[in-house]
């Protein structure tokens, strides 16, 4: 049997009522209440990392849409991210790669310089072939009911994501790297005495007389922890 040509194009190009045909065949009409579309509510889907999937004979066989979104931290503060989906491919024309080459064109949408993470709720087994994981999902809430394990995200580099700032785990500094992304530099949790992480060596600019200032506050705090507390009067 041979596979099916796979055309691409822009989502923009396609009637919103197809669109909408295609999504209430392959998730039912009643998909408006799923947690992913809590989340993405009031936002309008990105036209340049959206597409729809052709048949051989120029029919619609699928649709993906990515959204702009933000994960908020306890203090706070918003990381934007692109949340991925619906992937829809119809019934008809499910397993035959309609769903693999729409993700393959959004992966390519995105810029390589500073990628966005990616998040998404869906399979696990098919959509860890494309790199997503609920690994550093655990702290994470959703509005609306949803399955813990199926919220995923992938990223250039997981360690920016905000997952451990939870459990007070900060990330203070961040290289970019031109074929890696953004790079983290260095951690610390500022409610600990001394919690840093450094990805650089302080030793190198350290001398006798002047020491890198991460060993000057890591033997403060030491010898600090060190003193017997004071005994209090009355």
């Amino acid at each position: 049997m041979d596979m099916p040509i796979r055309t691409l194009i822009p989502l923009a190009d396609v009637e919103p009522a197809m669109i909408e045909q295609v999504l209430d065949r392959t998730f039912g009409e009643d998909r408006h209440s799923r947690t992913a579309y809590l989340i993405r509510e009031g936002m309008d889907w990105l036209p340049a990392l959206s597409f729809a999937a052709l048949d051989d004979e120029g029919m619609l066989a699928g649709t993906i849409q990515a959204w702009p979104v933000a994960l908020t931290d306890r203090d706070g503060r918003a990381h934007p991210m692109i949340m991925v989906g619906p992937v829809a491919v119809l019934p008809e024309n499910q397993d035959q790669g309609y769903g693999r080459a729409m993700m393959a064109a959004l992966a390519a949408g995105l810029d390589p310089a500073a990628p966005l993470p990616q998040v998404l709720i869906g399979d696990t087994d098919y959509y860890a072939r494309f790199g997503f994981s609920n690994a550093h999902t655990g702290g994470w809430r959703c509005p609306g009911p949803w399955e813990p394990e199926r919220l995923m995200v992938r990223a250039a580099n997981p360690a920016i994501l905000p997952a451990l700032e939870a459990a007070g785990l900060v990330v203070s500094a961040v290289a970019d790297d031109e074929s890696e992304g953004e790079i983290v530099e260095a951690i610390e949790v500022p409610s600990h005495p001394f919690f840093v992480g450094l990805q650089g060596h302080p030793e190198l600019s350290s001398s006798t007389g002047a020491p890198h200032p991460a060993f000057v506050g890591f033997l403060r705090a030491a010898a600090a922890a060190a003193r017997p507390p004071r005994a209090r009067s009355g």
